[in-house]
């Protein structure tokens, strides 16, 4: 016995065809580009209308409408689609056999129990207009690969003794458990809105109908939904107006039909959960999932006015609505009369179908969750309903282990390395120099720090009085924190960086010409282009060879699509000249190719049935070194494309999404288009930009158009001609250029650090730095004794004492004023000592004559003193240029003097 019945209803919108080229839908599944786009005279997987049914876990679809050269018109595609329960991969197989097959839509297609048999029944076709039709049947079977007609029988009943069911679309045909097949409703052909409100009970083994009557009056069984429970009963969602509302339909009643009482009753539907019933949906595919072989749980896809994407869930015990509590991944987008069909159990595969707007062109994979055996009615709306990226893919297609950003570092972060590796650099530079000559543990290292701080922020000089030191100390730390503020900003600035282009123009006198696709829609295979010039004459042009330009594009390769398209019967044309033919500014040469080209869209005005208002032009522009249409149909390569761009612009231009540079020339009209072509540097994205020189770019060819049009009467000439300019004679090289680099933030930093230096000089004053540098004062000691070496061989002959070290006379200075100086005293050893002893014991003449000798040693040791000092200031503070101008003009005033002396 079974517990539960779940019905799960995936609503999307129902409208009435309004057929149209593609615009691309992406789908949440992902389905590769090669696949997509492998057999575009195909498109399997943009259809509507087709009947489905699946078979060894293979959703297969039969008939229906398909984005080809007519899109009114009934394909003879039979295509099955396979899902790799390993990688998750997604692959059509469009040639399965289909002599006999018919040509329809909106048919019903009944996979038999045999698993070999295949029952098509109904459909539509221009042919089969006659209301009065006998209903279509087919049979194909897998074992033979062959498709044939079935005779339609009918047995002899009480309503009317063999009478034969009409035939009709958009019904449906339910596989019930006793084996029978039953078609209920349908659409009338060769009407709008009428339908047909009959049931008909099919017995695949003899091959016979039998009509079942029923008292039942819907609304409509157009497109309505149909699905067999194991129990013998079939459920047929039926819209129903709301109680005051007579414009909106919901689904508020089923109408039930037991094949195994044979009678039909109505069965009123709640909202438990859901705060409101469902509106009403049509063009539906339904599907039926068993899980555990206990719970069976149905889903569907219907659509009516509106676009819905809800996902809600129909107890078929309590007969309430639910809705599920987890849905994840990406939904998918609205539509009706899409393919759908249960695989594996659980995976719910949607694919093709149309909206308001657009067809869809993308597959979609529900997982729908297993329901364990219970009473609980909610258990059905608990499990986790997810919109798959990939079967195997648990990320639904958002990690990003494969980003850019996130597999290098960005500008900004390098910026802040390399700074941050500066400073820190500079710190431990620092922090060296004040540590080279100390020695110790770990509480050295830290007072040294402690005390390196601290002689950075309170610096007092000699003689300066306390409240100025403390002024001046406040001032370092106002501007050192407005420092590492505009530091931090200008980080922030590097990280965050626009950028701009500087555009550079050179004028010239020739310039190349665009390649032009010219796709003609609509010419029912008359479409004919011609070309000429303002100096160059059609015939002449021929003999010139330009009609060697003009490329007959093969459809076989790519076919693109546009949404104003009615009857999808394009053909296109590509213009593409060689790179020597150029376009002058003037005219004034014989062998000169003129100022513009004029194209003449000939051809759709002489076959029978022609619609002018459904006929147009679509013309496309493309810089001739950067054409995807030469890579795509084998006419030349492009280095400037890579494979990503090729396969981009293929999805965009299957599913008229290629915008930019495209245009539309209906019939009858004077079209002209202005042209720019220009090289973009761009900048790629390597952390190496943001240091501001030598930045790696990337060239982009690229061009401009401007498009006008207009409608000419009998009376103008000039009618579907397309003429083509250039904007300007001008060569264009477009160089994106970052505003903000680490070369540009440096030199501001600079700015500011220079700035706040000179108001800190101008206030407090500031003394010249050391004349050693940094690097001079690296805390190693083979580059130390280098230095103090060289310095011994250029001064160390005058000795000591030293200026500035030693003090002149130590009788002059206290200990204190010393220690506060950082002056060094001088020792003079035993030997004075002993001198004194003596000086003391000798009579006045020796006194005297020592004090002399004392003396002259002290004047010499100022001369010592002094000469060092000059030499060192001379070597390292002082510019002697001044003082050797001064002694040439004494030598040539010398010089003079001998002259006049002489003279005399």
């Amino acid at each position: 016995m079974l517990s539960t019945h779940f019905v799960a209803c995936w609503t999307y919108l129902y409208l009435l065809p309004v057929f149209s080229k593609s615009l691309f839908v992406q789908a949440a599944y992902n389905v590769s580009e090669r696949v997509v786009n492998a057999y575009a005279y195909v498109r399997p997987f943009s259809q509507i209308g087709s009947a489905s049914f699946v078979r060894d876990d293979v959703l297969y679809t039969v008939g229906g409408l398909s984005q080809q050269e007519n899109m009114t018109k009934p394909t003879f595609n039979f295509i099955g689609f396979h899902l790799n329960q390993q990688n998750g991969t997604v692959w059509p197989e469009p040639f399965l056999p289909i002599v006999g097959m018919p040509e329809v839509t909106y048919a019903q297609a009944v996979l038999l129990p045999d698993n070999d048999r295949v029952l098509l029944f109904g459909g539509h076709n221009d042919d089969l207009l006659d209301k009065n039709h006998t209903l279509l049947v087919y049979e194909y079977r897998f074992s033979t690969s062959e498709w044939r007609a079935l005779k339609v029988t009918a047995a002899y009943n009480a309503t009317e003794n063999g009478t034969v069911p009409k035939n009709r679309y958009k019904h449906t045909a339910t596989l019930a458990p006793n084996g029978k097949i039953y078609i209920y409703g349908g659409q009338i052909p060769g009407t709008t809105t009428r339908f047909f409100v009959d049931l008909w009970e099919y017995d695949p083994i003899i091959g016979r109908f039998t009509e079942i009557p029923i008292d039942h009056e819907p609304i409509s069984t157009i497109q309505i939904t149909a699905i067999a429970l194991p129990d013998g009963k079939i459920i047929y969602m039926m819209a129903s107006y709301l109680e005051d509302e007579v414009l909106r339909q919901v689904w508020k009643n089923a109408w039930i039909f037991d094949t195994k009482r044979r009678i039909g009753y109505k069965q009123a539907l709640f909202n438990q959960t859901m705060g409101s019933l469902p509106h009403a949906r049509y063009g539906c595919n339904a599907m039926l999932g068993r899980q555990q072989f206990l719970d069976d749980s149905i889903s569907n896809t219907q659509t009516r006015l509106y676009a819905y994407n809800e996902f809600n869930i129909l107890d078929t015990k309590t007969w309430s609505w639910l809705s599920p509590k987890t849905v994840r991944g990406e939904i998918a987008h609205p539509r009706y009369d899409a393919a759908a069909g249960l695989l594996y159990g659980k995976y719910w595969m949607i694919l093709g179908g149309i909206s308001e707007f657009t067809w869809t062109n993308d597959m979609n994979v529900l997982e729908i969750p297993k329901v364990s055996s219970s009473t609980n009615s909610t258990d059905a709306s608990a499990g986790i309903f997810t919109w798959l990226y990939n079967i195997t893919d648990q990320t639904l297609g958002l990690s990003t282990d494969d980003g850019d950003e996130s597999s290098e570092l960005g500008g900004g972060a390098i910026a802040g390395i390399v700074i941050g590796s500066l400073a820190a650099a500079a710190l431990v530079v620092t922090l060296a120099w004040m540590l080279r000559h100390k020695k110790g543990g770990s509480s050295t290292l830290m007072t040294a720090i402690w005390d390196g701080v601290i002689s950075m922020i309170w610096d007092r000089r000699v003689g300066e009085p306390l409240w100025a030191t403390i002024m001046h100390s406040a001032s370092k730390l106002l501007v050192t924190g407005l420092f590492i503020a505009y530091c931090a900003y200008s980080i922030i600035r590097i990280t965050q960086s626009p950028e701009t282009t500087m555009v550079m123009i050179k004028p010239v006198a020739r310039v190349r010409v665009p390649d032009i696709r010219f796709c003609f829609d609509n010419y029912l295979r008359s479409d004919a282009l011609n070309i000429q010039s303002d100096t160059v004459s059609r015939p002449y042009a021929l003999e010139k060879w330009w009609e060697d330009y003009i490329i007959p594009l093969n459809d076989r390769y790519h076919s693109p699509s546009y949404a104003n398209s009615i009857y999808g019967d394009i053909r296109c044309w590509l213009f593409a000249a060689p790179p020597e033919f150029r376009l002058e500014y003037r005219a004034d040469d014989q062998t000169s190719n003129g100022t513009r080209l004029r194209f003449l869209l000939g051809g759709g005005m002489f076959p029978s049935g022609f619609n002018t208002n459904h006929s147009r032009v679509h013309i496309s522009v493309y810089h001739p070194d950067r054409d995807p249409n030469k890579v795509v149909y084998n006419i030349s390569e492009q280095p400037n494309l890579t494979n990503a761009d090729i396969q981009e612009w293929l999805r965009r231009d299957m599913n008229d999404q290629e915008t930019a540079n495209t245009y539309t020339a209906e019939i009858n009209t004077y079209s002209s288009i202005g042209y720019q072509l220009k090289n973009h540097r761009y900048l790629l994205n390597v952390p190496w930009n943001t240091v501001g020189f030598a930045q790696s770019r990337n060239d982009t060819p690229e061009i401009e158009t401007n498009f006008r049009t207009s409608i000419q009467d009998d009376a103008m000439m000039v009618r579907n001609a397309l003429d083509v300019y250039p904007a300007s004679f001008m060569e264009i090289e477009e160089e994106d250029q970052r505003i903000d680099t680490l070369m540009s933030t440096f030199g501001l930093i600079g700015g500011m650090l220079s700035l706040f230096t000179f108001i800190l000089t101008r206030m407090y004053g500031a003394r010249p730095p050391s004349m050693h540098g940094w690097i001079m004062k690296l805390p190693f000691s083979k580059s130390t004794r280098s230095i103090e070496r060289h310095l011994l061989q250029s001064f160390g002959s005058l000795g000591q004492p030293i200026p500035f070290v030693h003090p002149i006379g130590h009788h002059l200075l206290s200990a204190h004023q010393l220690e506060d100086h950082h002056l060094v005293e001088i020792s003079h050893g035993d030997g004075d000592a002993e001198r004194r002893d003596v000086c003391e014991e000798v009579d006045l003449q020796v006194k005297v004559q020592h004090m002399e000798e004392m003396h002259k040693q002290e004047i010499h040791d100022l001369k010592r003193r002094l000469q060092l000092m000059e030499l060192v200031f001379k070597a390292y503070y002082m510019d002697d240029e001044i003082f050797t101008r001064l002694h040439d003009a004494h030598c040539a005033e010398e010089e003079n003097l001998v002259v006049v002396a002489a003279a005399h």
